[in-house]
């Protein structure tokens, strides 16, 4: 099995997939994901503990592991999880980054400062459908990633995240409160927390189509050009778009795996 592990600012996505799954399958899919809280102040032994009885909660053997990649956005995460992961098998861990082979033509000022998750995202959209293609991940922020007919990754997007607009409502006025997260039942809200879900949800989704129609004029984008949306949050966006957009809710955990196996394919020749 290999463990793919996406580093985020609020949480850590690990997927547990069969050393023969294939990304460029449409089926693709981990065999087990779950998270852990994205917190600083856990050492790696603790993180070791933690990733160990999630492993035997849900019956995998780490024994039967035999490799994990990381892709980080938090930096000092990535050694700790790495030196946690190290306690617990014994099999090579690629982190995302330098020396990593990704086959991704980068055309942004500086490469460098690409983030690990969004070069997944464009290594597994590229694997897994036609180009050119517009990806929406709604994490903690929410980005919008352009990859062109030719495979090139163009730029990116980066707007607050719907969490992150909630929580500064309720942070910064005096009378809205915190907000769970959900579908809103109507465009026009009745009371406090039904008006924030439609300003942010259907907001969002405006925003969406929005910055569709801009790429497809501006850039002279096919009609058919492929939408994706991932992240954990595109699920209460994706029903209000008007345009057809594909969910991919483990691109990021797929483009990793897709990234292991490019690199360990380059390593055995």
């Amino acid at each position: 099995m290999i463990l793919t592990v996406d580093i985020g600012n609020t949480s850590i996505t690990i997927g547990v997939f069969s050393e023969s799954a294939n990304p460029v399958d449409s089926n693709c899919r981990p065999l087990h994901r779950f998270k852990l809280s994205s917190t600083s102040n856990k050492s790696y032994d603790e993180y070791a503990a933690a990733i160990l009885s999630i492993l035997t909660l849900n019956g995998i053997d780490q024994n039967k592991i035999n490799g994990a990649i990381i892709g980080s956005v938090v930096p000092y995460l990535s050694d700790i999880i790495k030196s946690a992961l190290s306690q617990l098998i014994r099999c090579r861990i690629l982190i995302v980054g330098s020396g990593i082979k990704s086959g991704l033509n980068i055309r942004i000022d500086n490469p460098a400062q690409l983030g690990a998750d969004l070069v997944a995202n464009s290594v597994a959209a590229i694997a897994r459908h036609r180009l050119p293609a517009l990806i929406f991940d709604y994490g903690t922020a929410t980005t919008i990633s352009i990859i062109d007919e030719g495979g090139i990754f163009s730029g990116t997007v980066i707007m607050p995240g719907l969490r992150m607009s909630i929580d500064a409502l309720a942070n910064y006025t005096a009378l809205l409160s915190f907000v769970s997260l959900d579908t809103p039942p109507t465009l026009i809200g009745k009371n406090s927390q039904n008006s924030i879900l439609s300003g942010v949800i259907n907001g969002a989704a405006i925003q969406m189509d929005g910055f569709i129609q801009k790429f497809l004029n501006e850039y002279g984008m096919p009609q058919d050009t492929v939408i994706i949306a991932t992240g954990g949050l595109a699920k209460y966006v994706i029903p209000l778009c008007s345009y057809p957009v594909v969910s991919e809710p483990d691109l990021t955990l797929l483009g990793l795996l897709q990234l292991y196996k490019i690199n360990m394919a380059k390593r055995q020749r």
